[in-house]
């Protein structure tokens, strides 16, 4: 009887830790394109950096969003990325202007900034980190932990990238 029990304890822990795995280690439902610019001219003030979120997953046309909001303090910004029904909330154009099949993009201004910053991307109950290092002479990106995104190099300032070479770290020149 005693030994019954046993076995049945070790079952279910066993079972625990699985279904605990199984959750964070295979529920990477979305995968975003990650990657920053910015903006030389257009303002006043100055450059402005821009983050660029793009998902992998195409829709009807070009013109979908992606659902955020954007909280920053001191050198911390925080993207939230909304869900819903652990869906990401994907936002449909009011008029489609496009009838070209692409994927769900947003692009965030995240000012006119210098220094050190580190950029946290929350999904679900994921967070991915980037460290953003801006300089006078360069931008450098580094990808620090990733769950569900994966940084690549951005080409024009709309966000579009000319591949999807996966990146751990890359560097924008200022001159």
């Amino acid at each position: 009887m005693r030994r019954n029990i046993i076995i049945l304890v070790i079952v279910i822990i066993i079972t625990f830790i699985a279904c605990f795995f199984c959750y964070y280690w295979f529920n990477k439902n979305e995968v975003l394109l990650v990657s920053f610019s910015e903006d030389p001219v257009g303002y006043k003030e100055g450059r402005h950096v821009f983050l660029h979120l793009a998902t992998q997953d195409t829709y009807h046309s070009l013109g979908y969003g992606i659902k955020t909001e954007m909280k920053a303090e001191g050198n911390i910004i925080e993207i939230n990325l909304f869900t819903e029904y652990d869906n990401l909330i994907v936002i449909q154009p009011e008029v489609m202007t496009s009838k070209s099949p692409g994927p769900a993009r947003t692009s965030l201004d995240l000012g006119k900034i210098k220094g050190d910053y580190r950029i946290n991307i929350i999904y679900k109950d994921f967070i991915d980190k980037y460290q953003l290092s801006i300089e006078d002479e360069e931008i450098e990106v580094v990808s620090l932990k990733n769950r569900f995104s994966d940084l690549v190099e951005v080409k024009n300032l709309s966000g579009v990238t000319d591949s999807n070479q996966i990146l751990k770290n890359y560097t924008i020149n200022r001159k």
